[in-house]
């Protein structure tokens, strides 16, 4: 097979599942909230509804702008601190649709108002780019007061498809992928109501293992959702386009990479010193390459303190990918675009339990990287592991990106 990395980055096949999608049905529809927490979870949280909205024939309608933490609002410089963002900001949208159908908020309103009985107040939605803040809160309000709420998340529950009875005899039935979680499915009311609704509270969330989302008779449908996550939701094309530019400059695997999370991370154990860091993990790297390092760690200082303790020839960072693309990247665009590039590095080495990192090792996967193993600079490596490629993994994990993904998608 050969390595798609020499592609253009380009791992999907947007053909891969013609005809293996229920068809579309009129007038029903899956709605969702974007995620609360930084843009992997908001994505983690997009792919579990859009999966869901495949596999029952739905219209996905895509949220209208908020303020995303971590990219408008949060521990932030204070120049990019306001602001709002949707979903085609960041996502190429256009693939999506290729797959299920897509309506924006405006979109939606305009075609359900009538036999939805939505209120006037929500017709003008485009003004809600003005008024985003306490037009979304009033929107919310009315969706859970008249929409259908599952209630489900990937953590807690996997959805038995067509129903648990029929899913009992299948293969997902093992204790390793339920792993302790609730089996539910769609009910006759579920599947009759014209809209499901997944909004994002203290009482409800859809963040958790995308990958082992579904059980059912076969493996086929839990397949088949993979595959279309994969190639069909992906970032937007023109971040692609600057990656590109990066990595040519680079060289595809010609580095070395790793992800050093700071500031706000709630997993305090990863957040170790850099000497640390640099006798963990030593060995992996190659001494004549240069390492690009990702973080959001405040200190310029990090950087020397890791091509010491590393012996790297060079470190590389953000300012170095400016230099290369000489033109205005907008922020939220940054965390995107250092993903793609750690995912085409020789080797990786991320921080243990952040989603940003995760994705970094899906990414990996999907490109085909040479060495796909999962690297953390929390662990100690004292000598240089034997490849394993795919290491264990139960039904709940999310915070390790599942081989599930990518292996014979």
């Amino acid at each position: 097979m050969p390595n798609l990395l020499q592609n253009n980055l380009e791992y999907w096949n947007e053909s891969l599942i013609e005809g293996q999608l229920p068809q579309s049905r009129a007038n029903r529809y899956i709605l969702f909230d974007a995620d609360h927490g930084g843009l992997n979870n908001v994505r983690l949280a997009f792919e579990y509804v859009a999966a869901l909205a495949a596999i029952t024939g739905r219209t996905i309608v895509l949220p209208p702008r908020s303020s995303w933490y971590l990219i408008n609002h949060g521990p932030l410089p204070e120049e990019h601190q306001g602001g709002t963002t949707e979903f085609s900001d960041l996502f190429n949208t256009a693939a999506l649709g290729k797959a299920i159908p897509v309506l924006s908020t405006t979109e939606f309103i305009d075609a359900a108002k009538t036999h939805l009985n939505i209120p006037t107040e929500f017709y003008d939605a485009n003004k809600w780019l003005e008024t985003c803040i306490e037009t979304n809160k009033a929107w919310e309000l009315w969706l859970l007061e008249n929409t259908e709420i599952p209630g489900w998340n990937p953590y807690d529950t996997v959805i038995c498809y067509p129903d648990i009875e029929s899913a009992q005899a299948g293969p997902h039935m093992q204790e390793a992928y339920l792993d302790s979680r609730q089996q539910v499915e769609f009910s006759p009311w579920m599947n009759a109501a014209p809209v499901l609704y997944f909004p994002c509270s203290t009482k409800y969330r859809s963040l958790g293992p995308v990958a082992t989302m579904l059980a059912s008779a076969d493996d086929a449908l839990p397949s088949i959702s993979r595959r279309f996550i994969k190639h069909h939701i992906r970032y937007h094309e023109e971040i692609f386009h600057f990656a590109n530019k990066i990595i040519n400059a680079l060289g595809v695997e010609s580095f070395d990479a790793m992800h050093v999370r700071r500031n706000d991370f709630q997993y305090t154990e990863t957040q170790i010193g850099t000497e640390l860091i640099c006798d963990n993990v030593c060995l992996l790297f190659d001494e004549n390459l240069p390492i690009y390092i990702a973080t959001d760690e405040d200190r310029e200082e990090i950087f020397n303190e890791l091509a010491i303790g590393l012996n790297a020839p060079r470190i590389l960072s953000w300012k170095d990918v400016e230099a290369v693309i000489k033109e205005p990247i907008p922020y939220a665009w940054i965390g995107p675009l250092e993903q793609i590039i750690c995912a085409a590095a020789r080797r990786f080495v991320g921080t243990d339990l952040s989603t940003f990192t995760s994705y970094i090792n899906r990414l990996r996967g999907y490109m085909l990287a040479t060495d796909q193993d999962l690297y953390f600079h929390s662990e100690t490596y004292s000598e240089l592991p034997e490849p394993t490629l795919v290491e264990h993994f139960r039904g709940r994990d999310y915070l390790r990106e599942n081989p599930l993904f990518w292996i014979a998608c």
